[in-house]
């Protein structure tokens, strides 16, 4: 099983900070041409978004995966618990289990 967003976020934070410090210097270079940061901040926006989507589809994946293991459940059931297990969270006990 995936780590959880957690986890994509650590994997991704050098990246990320390295990316930023980029456009810091990009922004702070006087010989860099309007036009050409605008282009690099653009492809820098889009290379964002699409390891978002990733991330989304990466998910999205998981969650039937996880559906699938578990047919008993229903898809209400899937979301509420894929979403705490991907949090770190335990799944709450059943409270007919309880009594």
């Amino acid at each position: 099983m995936h780590d959880g967003p957690t986890k994509d976020v650590e994997d991704y934070a050098k990246q990320y900070d390295f990316t930023m410090r980029r456009l810091l210097m990009w922004m702070a270079d006087p010989e860099m041409e309007d036009a050409h940061f605008e282009q690099n901040l653009t492809e820098m926006v889009n290379e964002i978004i699409q390891k978002r989507r990733n991330w989304s589809r990466m998910r999205r994946d998981r969650e039937r995966e996880f559906a699938e293991s578990n047919p008993e459940l229903k898809p209400s059931q899937v979301k509420t618990m894929f979403s705490d297990i991907a949090m770190g969270f335990l799944p709450a006990p059943d409270p007919k289990d309880m009594l």
